[in-house]
């Protein structure tokens, strides 16, 4: 995850995964094939930090499929609202 993932400190990841802060995505074979990283936005609104999806698995609707998971998880816990940003990054050369 750490590979994919600069934006958050090593020792934060576990305890982020325990507390259902990242949900992992696996496949069938139980290899890790995505995450959704969520935090609290002033404590009380559920932010979603980051999503990462293998670029094999990428354009198969996995993404949505795991963001509306989310979704119905936050709604679960009693959230009527959360939030997200959008970033992205395009390779102009050679990569």
């Amino acid at each position: 995850m750490k590979k994919h993932d600069h934006h958050i400190i090593e020792n934060l990841i576990l305890p982020k995964i325990r507390g259902n802060e990242i949900y992992i995505l696996q496949d069938e074979e139980h290899s890790i094939i995505g995450w959704i990283r969520h935090s609290f936005f002033w404590n009380n609104t559920p932010f979603m930090n980051m999503i990462w999806i293998d670029d094999t698995y990428r354009n198969k609707g996995l993404g949505k499929k795991a963001v509306l998971f989310w979704e119905d998880e936050m709604k679960k816990q009693g959230f009527n609202l959360v939030m997200t940003s959008a970033a992205f990054s395009i390779c102009w050369v050679a990569c």
